[in-house]
């Protein structure tokens, strides 16, 4: 599902429900659950994504850091680094630091 110009969390979610694997660089696989919600320090993101990294844990991830990364691959051709994409998302990804690699893996469905 390729898109050239924009993505939107309509179609994040669309994508992942045909293909509920998020298969990272480093070969992990991940597996959607659902449409979710998330609080990071008290702030309330209602686009997010649940996904499961193990038979018994899970995360969240907001759809604003999936995006950041959307954008500055479409404005650079490639993906941010990890250090490029924490100076925003510091708060998300010190607790959930996978969530860096699942930005990637879901993005990576968009512009390949």
């Amino acid at each position: 599902m390729k898109e050239e110009n924009t993505m939107n969390f309509e179609q994040v979610i669309q994508s992942l429900k045909h293909n509920p694997d998020i298969p990272t660089i480093r070969r992990r696989n991940y597996t959607f659950i659902e449409h979710s919600h998330t609080r990071i320090n008290g702030i309330l993101f209602e686009q997010s994504i649940h996904y499961s990294i193990s038979d018994i844990n899970s995360k969240r991830i907001t759809f604003n850091l999936i995006k950041s990364v959307y954008d500055q691959y479409r404005q650079n051709n490639e993906f941010p680094t990890r250090a490029q994409v924490n100076v925003s998302f510091s708060r998300e990804l010190a607790t959930r630091p996978c969530n860096y690699s699942v930005a990637c893996a879901i993005v990576n469905r968009f512009v390949k």
